[in-house]
């Protein structure tokens, strides 16, 4: 059986606000006020129940809400609508787990439900629809299809917000919801079974939600008008409204009734639709004259643009976001204002539907909301990245100067962490960092002596003192750039630098250049600690306890990328780690972006002679491989003389791939 509707009187404000006085100084509780919601709105007509509040605007008798309509059928808040329901929809949400003062992301069933409610709309749609809910009634309904055990949600479903009563009484401030189903019948829904989501409390009835847009249906209406005006102008060729009117009968000027009407009928045709442009001419004693303003004399452009800009103030965007012509921009370009849109539009809205989830939809799963919520990853939004992009920078340097741990500094990036993180530190930049480098790169760098070290003719430490060719030269140009921006010593500067200027010194010109392409930037750090860290963060990469990098390539898939250096490491020289990575720079096959170490050729070489044979490390994947091979190719005399020696099949496969690489490719 449908449940019975009783619409309860709207209250006092003694009782709206607790019952009466007695009841306020005779209870410890204040009882609620049996204030019910609005009742059953109509989505097709009206002004998509609105309710009593806003429908009579300050100032004026009439009914706007009435005369604003269907308020998506305006052309401003559809837009606007459209816009924040497709920003919304792009950025997913994620389950957050409190650790201490820190929040971990985590996998759970809830969140697989948000992202596919049902069997028939995905995350998307229900996303959609609910902002649409927001924005023009200030609140939005899903309705809960409940696990047999109630332990979990089956479905969801988003329900027109029209269809919703909202109930409470003087016990429970919201006892549960009247709904409308499409059979016509009432049914009774528990508060499990609903989740209410309201854009603000709205003042005539907490209960219920309320939406800044309540405040502008005159504005809707007018704009309504406006666009109605424009078109029948339009529609009518641009032809202004006309008073036909007999002349001064006194002037003898007479006619009569049925000439009139030939008379319009003819200026219909000459002069409006199909016809209009044409030519009229009068053979009978009529005065035309012109009835109403034309557009430029009614300032209708000033006006439209009002309507515009004050519907997108209550909507909470910029018109440029919605191409919207204004005089006077807030923002210099859509870039700025479409940033500005997700930072003081969008990121709130999704806060306050995360704080409605936590509250009503996390219990739903046995989730307490004292230790669980709900966030948003805007990872993906790319009007944000610079602001991740700063955090990511601003985090680095931070654990750089020892300010903060690793733990930290992955967890203020939205990494995986692990309590042996905590007493991760890393050491500073500059003068300081000597002192924390890796052992055998500190000891080298502080032997260093420049005397012993030869120059080429420009004055730079070169390759036996041999001038530096164009290639080379603009390759250290690169490095050296980069050693003064990292925080290392400068004495391993100089070490550094050495090495990197030897390896490049045992390329031909032809790989110099393919070096120098392919090498967008370059990262240093004063210690391997330091390096570690930077590879975890920008990359997420989790070290085992103790383990540290000595450098690497990050290649993007058109074969460029970011060179990560430190400087030694397992015993090996900074130069035979510069040729190791030196040489992943290198694994790109001649004018094609795809790696040397995928051939078939490099593969069967290097399961032949260098697997159990070169290093441990050798043997781990091709590409590692290819690169220690690199380490001897790109070594010293000895170290090349080794390479053809022991690994013929691998010579032979880089001497034709890279030896006799083609300048330029």
């Amino acid at each position: 059986m449908p449940t019975e509707l009783v619409h309860a009187p709207r209250h006092g404000i003694l009782e709206t606000i607790g019952g009466s006085i007695k009841a306020l100084t005779g209870s410890r509780k204040v009882p609620f006020a049996n204030i019910q919601g609005s009742g059953y709105g109509g989505y097709g007509g009206g002004n998509y129940n609105l309710g009593n509040w806003g429908a009579h605007q300050g100032g004026s008798a009439l009914d706007y809400g009435t005369l604003a309509g269907n308020l998506l059928e305006n052309r401003v808040v559809a837009a606007g609508a459209n816009a924040i329901a497709i920003a919304v929809s792009s950025v997913p949400p994620i389950l957050e787990k409190k650790n201490g003062d820190k929040w971990e992301r985590l996998d759970h069933e809830c969140i697989d439900r948000l992202l596919t409610p049902n069997d028939f709309y995905g995350s998307a749609q229900l996303e959609s629809a609910t902002a649409g809910d927001d924005i023009i009634a200030g609140q939005a309904f899903w309705r809960m299809e409940r696990s047999k055990s109630k332990t979990s949600v089956a479905e969801i479903w988003w329900e027109k917000q029209d269809r919703f009563r909202v109930l409470g009484d003087a016990g429970r401030f919201i006892s549960g919801y009247e709904f409308r189903a499409e059979s016509g019948d009432m049914v009774k829904l528990d508060n499990d079974d609903v989740i209410h989501f309201r854009h603000s409390l709205n003042p005539m009835n907490p209960r219920q939600g309320w939406s800044p847009l309540m405040a502008g249906l005159r504005q809707v209406a007018g704009d309504n008008a406006a666009a109605s005006y424009t078109a029948s102008i339009l529609r009518n060729a641009g032809v202004m409204s006309l008073m036909v009117s007999p002349k001064d009968a006194t002037a003898g000027a007479m006619i009569t009734p049925d000439q009139v009407t030939t008379v319009l009928n003819a200026m219909k045709q000459k002069l409006f639709g199909e016809g209009a442009g044409g030519i009229f001419g009068l053979n009978v004693p009529l005065n035309v004259e012109k009835m109403s303003y034309s557009p430029d004399e009614m300032a209708i452009e000033k006006i439209q643009q009002y309507y515009v800009v004050t519907l997108c103030a209550l909507i909470g965007v910029d018109p440029m976001v919605l191409g919207l012509h204004t005089e006077a921009p807030t923002y210099a370009n859509f870039a700025e204002a479409n940033k500005a849109f997700y930072l003081n539009r969008v990121m709130p809205y999704l806060y306050n539907r995360g704080s409605t989830l936590r509250a009503q939809y996390l219990p739903l799963w046995g989730l307490d909301p004292a230790e669980y919520r709900i966030a948003y990853d805007k990872s993906g939004v790319e009007p944000l990245q610079e602001d991740v992009d700063q955090l990511h920078t601003r985090t680095r340097e931070n654990y750089k100067a020892g300010f903060i741990s690793m733990f930290d500094a992955r967890s203020a990036v939205g990494l995986e962490t692990d309590d042996s993180m905590k007493a991760k530190f890393a050491g500073g930049g500059g003068e300081d960092a000597e002192d924390e480098s890796t052992p055998d790169v500190a000891a080298k760098s502080a032997d260093w002596d420049e005397s012993k070290h030869s120059r080429a003719d420009d004055g730079t430490f070169g390759s036996g003192g041999a001038p530096r060719s164009k290639w080379h030269k603009n390759a250290m140009e690169l490095i050296d750039g980069a050693l003064e921006d990292g925080g290392v010593t400068d004495n391993q500067k100089r070490l550094f630098s050495q090495s990197a200027d030897n390896v490049l010194g045992n390329m031909t010109e032809a790989n110099r250049h393919a070096f120098y392409s392919a090498v967008e930037d370059i990262s240093f750090h004063g210690n391997a600690a330091s390096l570690t860290a930077r590879l975890s963060i920008d990359f997420g990469e989790v070290f085992e306890d103790g383990e540290e990098s000595g450098g690497c390539f990050a290649r993007k898939g058109d074969g460029t990328g970011t060179l990560y250096l430190n400087g030694g490491g397992d015993g090996k020289s900074v130069q035979e780690i510069y040729a190791h990575e030196f040489a992943h720079v290198l694994d790109r096959q001649p004018r094609s972006h795809s790696r040397i170490s995928d051939t078939a050729d490099w593969k069967s070489a290097w399961q032949s002679e260098i697997v159990g044979n070169l290093s441990e490390y050798a043997g781990t994947d091709a590409s590692e491989g290819f690169a220690e091979f690199g380490r001897l190719a790109l070594g010293d005399a000895a170290s090349q003389a080794k390479a053809k020696k022991d690994f013929p099949q691998c010579s032979a496969v880089w001497n034709e791939n890279v030896t006799m690489r083609e300048y330029g490719t």
